[in-house]
């Protein structure tokens, strides 16, 4: 289980993902949260079991050129950095729930991509700059 950040080396099979977003600025928040978010390292739990699978979501994420569609788009199309960590058959909330048990980060926007979601406060994670893709890919693996 390897990030990437080339959606041709994503799984096509349906599951869930975590986004590795790098904020380089102040990020405007979309206008039903108001406000911004600050430069830092952010993950997004996501899921993807429609057509195309992982892939097909994570393409959209990577790719900078886009609709504002979905919560996490108002931060992939202007981050320095945005990566993809596959969890074929996996669960979002699954994964929001292992960062937060294992006090890999914080929620710093209630109902961020979560609107939909009836246990989570959150599908947005905040991490510390240092934290490393290695030590999250492991955390997931233990899932």
């Amino acid at each position: 289980m390897d990030w990437s950040g080339d959606s041709a080396s994503i799984p096509k099979q349906a599951g869930a993902y975590l986004l590795w977003i790098e904020l380089n600025e102040p990020t405007d928040l979309p206008p039903s949260f108001g406000g911004h978010l600050a430069p830092g390292t952010y993950l997004y739990a996501g899921s993807a079991y429609g057509p195309g699978g992982i892939r097909s979501r994570c393409h959209r994420h990577i790719s900078r050129q886009k609709r504002k569609k979905w919560h996490v788009d108002w931060l992939t199309t202007v981050a320095g950095d945005v990566c993809v960590l596959p969890v074929v058959g996996g669960s979002e909330c699954a994964l929001i729930t292992m960062l937060g048990n294992q006090g890999l980060g914080f929620p710093p926007v209630p109902g961020f991509g979560s609107s939909d979601c009836r246990s989570c406060q959150s599908h947005l994670f905040s991490v510390e700059r240092s934290a490393i893709k290695q030590t999250i890919s492991r955390a997931v693996q233990s899932l």
